[in-house]
């Protein structure tokens, strides 16, 4: 079980951390972690369980999302996150 375990690492750190999760995972084994960065999410993960105030609103597999929407999307629709458009001036 990681808890954000690419948060303040150096760009080689990272990539060294993500090949260690793949080959675990590639052994059978399941690598559990939380993570607030969905780009990452979705290049690492087969399944995801997204968290709210520590109650699982949704377990899926990614690929499944993805035939209909982005991680992220799929994401802010669960959490019923409302994004609104930032306009710059």
């Amino acid at each position: 079980i990681l808890d954000e375990p690419l948060t303040g690492l150096d760009p080689n750190s990272i990539y060294q951390v993500k090949v260690c999760m793949k080959e675990h995972a590639k052994k059978g084994n399941i690598v559990f972690f939380s993570s607030h960065l969905i780009d990452i999410v979705e290049q690492l993960c087969d399944r995801v369980a997204i968290i709210k105030k520590g109650k699982i609103l949704a377990v899926e597999n990614v690929h499944d999302i993805e035939k209909d929407s982005s991680l992220e999307e799929y994401y802010l629709k669960v959490t019923s996150t409302k994004v609104s458009p930032v306009t710059f001036k």
